[in-house]
């Protein structure tokens, strides 16, 4: 039952509620050492109550963690008002009163730990209650670490998702064009509409083309100068194109610089449209000019 599903919750919630039917104890829990927690590194993820009550505490004292997590190999207490060790926490907020916790473990590891509370028969808790919730937790460790895995790959996979479209809105919505490109061989993986429009060529015929085939600069080498790049490089050139029907060349200030996306190196390519730049240039340039010819070749004096 407990290996037929994945989900982490579903998984711990099974072992809690079979380790606590066959020991006949009030209370079972289940707790994930959370790796580089050290405050409190245990997590609860998991109690069954038998006992009518939600008094028994999902943690049971950082005393009785800490030593599980010193010493990493079964407890018993049976009377822990008794024991020296773990009398500071029995208090009246705190009702437990015989304790048995074996460690879970994966490939050698610890990873948490499965708890029972309060042993219903008088005896309290024998070594045959310690060899049968130790089969239940040697039996369930690895499928609490793979739900574990599953779990933290889908939240990893919804975050990349998430990631991946907001990086696809980010792009569609850019004033910029934008080209992203193997570092390999400069061959273009995604755009956005901007990109098509500045080198007027459709998505589908940019899309595994080179850089050098679709920004026409002259002289320009992109495979040996991307080849020399490093992570954090940034690569500005200028260019003119031409894209209307009309002639008409707008200009470009194109700026590469490379990303890490998915583990993968890529190059970013931003192209921003700078022809009103130019044109406003070109035009106090020919006014300089204008006004230079008016002026006259010798200085006038004032008296």
């Amino acid at each position: 039952a407990i290996g037929s599903t994945m989900d982490l919750n579903e998984v711990v919630e099974l072992i809690a509620q079979e380790s606590a039917k066959h020991l006949d104890v009030e209370q079972a829990s289940v707790l994930l050492l959370e790796q580089g927690e050290v405050a409190d590194p245990f997590r609860t993820m998991a109690r069954k109550a038998y006992s009518g009550t939600a008094d028994v505490p999902f943690r049971f004292g950082q005393q009785l963690t800490g030593w599980m997590l010193k010493n990493r190999r079964p407890l018993i207490v049976n009377d822990l008002a008794a024991d020296e060790r773990f009398r500071a926490i029995t208090t009246a907020d705190f009702p437990i009163k015989s304790v048995l916790s074996v460690p879970l473990r994966a490939k050698g590891q610890m990873v948490g730990l499965l708890n029972a509370f309060n042993k219903r028969d008088a005896g309290g808790f024998t070594s045959e209650d310690e060899r049968l919730l130790s089969i239940i937790a040697s039996q369930s460790s690895q499928i609490v670490e793979n739900a574990r895995l599953y779990e933290e790959l889908q939240r990893r996979s919804r975050e990349a998702e998430d990631s991946e479209t907001k990086y696809r809105a980010l792009m569609e919505e850019s004033a910029e064009a934008i080209l992203l490109a193997s570092v390999a061989d400069q061959r273009i993986l995604e755009v956005n509409d901007r990109a098509s429009e500045m080198t007027g060529l459709p998505r589908e015929r940019l899309l595994g083309r080179t850089l050098q085939q679709v920004l026409p600069f002259e002289g320009f080498d992109c495979s040996s100068l991307c080849s020399g790049m490093g992570k954090g490089d940034t690569l500005q050139l200028a260019m003119s194109l031409p894209v209307s029907k009309s002639g008409e060349r707008r200009f470009y200030d194109i700026t590469a610089t490379l990303v890490s996306y998915r583990s993968n190196q890529l190059l970013q390519v931003v192209g921003q449209d700078v022809t009103q730049r130019e044109h406003l240039s070109e035009h106090l340039k020919v006014h300089a000019e204008e006004l230079e010819l008016e002026l006259p070749e010798e200085p006038i004096l004032f008296n």
